[in-house]
């Protein structure tokens, strides 16, 4: 069973609450089952949201159809179909290799080993049926309800909906990226009601809070690329829902679609655009299925090497997201860029200078940049930009001897700074929203006045004469890479930030014990010469509001991990990484109830798993690399298989098929394909 990362619809995310389909699964399986020799494509057509997908998942899942197929797949395929890239995640999940192959050989590969077989391919999300379903009364009906939910919007959620049309269809949408880029816009705004509360918050938990509870929008939390490790708060919006995005956008010019293979030229003029008639402007360059693809103008699809972009036409542009766009720029481009007075949102990397005009951004909220030079700098001239928001720096860059960040008195992050002359006591007092601080490579007299001047930061809704000020600091969260190490009371000194939530140390630590941390801690990582003088799950699990626990490469000399029965009571993903010492881990029953992903990367002694495992009923993903002695033990019949037969995703990092479920005195019992693998991140539980 495979999935394309270009749609949500996992077969293993069960609608239980799905009733009406009884009939018309029946007639499915019927179809599904019918013994014929000649290969047969069953179709689900609908309009959007009749329940397509979900009568395809249960068809999958049913017993009747895996015992029947010698091997099943799944497969969601976006609209912007890649053929090449169906074909090799096919490939891999049969265990065949697809490197260097083009799309020919590829077929052939798959024809020849699939051609004596019975199998099964589920495939969702095709829209070659589109134009003609709406053509359709019930398609117009159906255009007709999401026409209304729009006109419904309040004056000040429509053009935030509308202005979703701007990202890629398919893609996950970060959520803290498009609060930025509304309050960029200029769509959110105080009222009497909200006046102290930051943009974001308004954005957060009103704006986007209503069209989520409205169904216009979808929330989740995924990783924002298929390759990576982290989760992130993210939204989708609805394939039907983008349309409409698109084409009311069109229809009251609130946005336009251009596509250079189109249209003649290579450089989009300002007076080609409606004569001026569109003034909220908006460009991305984003990297989609091995082509660049150009965004003007809220959308556009240019297919283009390097972007011809003319900065003077587009002298309104308030935001300009160049984040994905991987080519070199030139010396110039932050020159250039510093003439659009009006940008607001600024994200752009692999510049090789940062030009000190870049201060005549006024307006500029948002700054994110990065440099492919090793001596790129952040020029002192960036302190005049009074109106930044979120300031974020990678690779690459240092900071001016003479930046002065307490000028920046409305800043709310300030993440990636390389330490520097900046770092002084007081650099934080006029900063009074500060929430995100990220600061790397520190000695140990600065990371101690960071310290000092958070623990005694007060946030701007709080008065000085309040007793309750101690709990008011802003900070929410903070990370600290050290060159010389961090000091022994650093969480003591944290604990009176009742605001902090999450919290990455990288950098020589001794841990003894944690009688005093900050008590509202959800997201801990430690790593790179974090060394604990006892078990580090005795020393953690006393946090008992922390749901992600990152360990990478932490010393501990001991050879056995315990987790209580009252461990660790809210915790849901654990990663640990490089913990060569351990042979020994187990977990009382009881302990880590809520658990529903663990990681082990690299833990090469760990003889066994731990026998608490089969007790932890919420886990819904194990992955395993580089734990050469459970390999053997975690395969079906293996020594630790009762222990985790429960688990949908066993990942040892081999390839992963599908398994045949069976009901066996009330439990689940899996059959599995091969024996290099568990389970896939698509089985059901």
């Amino acid at each position: 069973m495979m999935q394309l990362s270009l749609r949500n619809r996992y077969p293993h995310v069960v609608d239980d609450d799905v009733i009406g389909f009884d009939e018309h699964m029946q007639t499915l399986l019927t179809e599904l089952i019918k013994d014929e020799e000649r290969r047969c494509v069953v179709s689900v057509v609908g309009v959007g949201d009749l329940g397509k997908t979900t009568l395809a998942k249960k068809s999958y899942r049913h017993d009747t159809v895996k015992s029947h197929f010698y091997c099943c797949g799944w497969s969601s395929i976006s609209q912007q179909l890649n053929v090449k890239v169906v074909l090799e995640e096919i490939l891999k999940w049969i265990s065949l290799t697809s490197s260097g192959m083009n799309e020919q050989d590829l077929m052939k590969e798959l024809y020849n080993y699939l051609q004596e077989m019975t199998y099964g391919m589920s495939v969702t999300g095709i829209s070659c049926l589109r134009p003609f379903r709406r053509g359709t009364e019930e398609a117009k009906r159906v255009n007709g309800i999401l026409e209304l939910s729009y006109h419904d919007l309040p004056s000040h959620l429509k053009p935030c909906f509308l202005y979703l049309g701007r990202f890629p269809e398919d893609r996950p949408i970060p959520r803290k990226k498009l609060i930025q880029l509304w309050i960029a816009e200029g769509f959110v705004s105080h009222t009497q009601e909200n006046s102290r509360e930051t943009l974001e918050d308004i954005g957060k938990h009103q704006y986007l809070a209503e069209l989520i509870q409205r169904c216009m929008v979808q929330a989740g939390k995924e990783p924002l690329h298929p390759e990576a490790k982290d989760k992130h708060q993210i939204c989708r919006v609805h394939d039907l829902m983008l349309d409409l995005c698109l084409s009311k956008g069109k229809e009251i010019y609130f946005l336009d679609v251009y596509d250079q293979r189109r249209q003649r030229g290579n450089v989009i003029t300002y007076g080609r655009l409606r004569n001026g008639r569109l003034r909220r402007c908006a460009a991305d360059i984003i990297y989609i299925d091995n082509t660049y693809r150009y965004k003007l103008l809220v959308k556009m699809s240019w297919g283009l090497r390097r972007a011809p972009f003319n900065y003077q036409n587009f002298k309104l542009l308030r935001v300009l997201d160049l984040e994905n766009y991987l080519e070199l720029y030139d010396e110039n481009t932050t020159e250039e860029v510093s003439k659009l007075i009006h940008m607001r949102y600024l994200g752009i990397r692999l510049v090789p200078v940062i030009s000190s005009s870049i201060c005549n951004l006024q307006n500029l909220q948002v700054l994110k940049l990065g440099s492919f030079n090793s001596h790129g700098w952040l020029p002192e001239t960036v302190t005049m930009m009074v109106q930044l928001r979120h300031l974020t720096i990678s690779r690459n860059v240092s900071v001016a001897e003479n930046f002065r960040v307490e000028t920046l008195v409305n800043l709310q992050t300030f993440s990636d700074i390389p330490a520097g002359e900046w770092i002084r006591k007081g650099c934080f007092d006029n900063l009074v929203d500060l929430r995100k601080l990220g600061v790397k490579s520190t000695s140990l007299l600065q990371t101690n006045i960071i310290l000092e001047e958070i623990v005694r930061k007060r946030s701007s809704s709080s008065s000085s004469s309040s007793s309750y000020d101690q709990y008011q600091n802003p900070i929410r969260s903070l990370c600290i890479s050290t060159s010389e190490g961090f000091p022994n009371s650093i969480f003591e000194s944290l604990s009176c930030c009742h605001n902090l939530h999450s919290l990455i140390l990288a950098g020589k630590l001794e841990i003894v014990n944690l009688q005093s941390c900050p008590p509202n801690l959800t997201k801990l990582t430690l790593k790179y010469d974090i060394s604990f003088t006892e078990d580090p799950m005795a020393t953690l699990e006393h946090l008992s509001r922390l749901r992600d626990l990152d360990l990478r490469n932490c010393k501990y000399e001991g050879e056995e991990m315990v987790c209580s029965s009252q461990g660790f009571p809210q915790l849901q993903y654990l990663s640990m990484y490089l913990l060569p010492n351990i042979k020994d881990w187990r977990i009382d029953q009881g302990g880590m109830p809520h658990l529903k992903e663990i990681h082990l990367d690299y833990v090469p002694d760990l003889r066994r798993l731990p026998e608490g495992l089969r007790f932890i009923t919420t886990l819904e993903k194990l992955k395993l690399k580089d734990t050469p002695l459970i390999k053997e033990r975690v395969v079906e019949g293996g020594e630790d298989w009762y222990k985790i037969r429960h688990i949908p995703i066993v990942d040892t990092s081999y390839i992963v098929l599908s398994f045949k479920r069976h009901d066996v005195d009330g439990e689940y019992e899996f059959e599995a394909d091969n024996e290099d693998a568990i389970s896939t991140e698509e089985l059901e539980h």
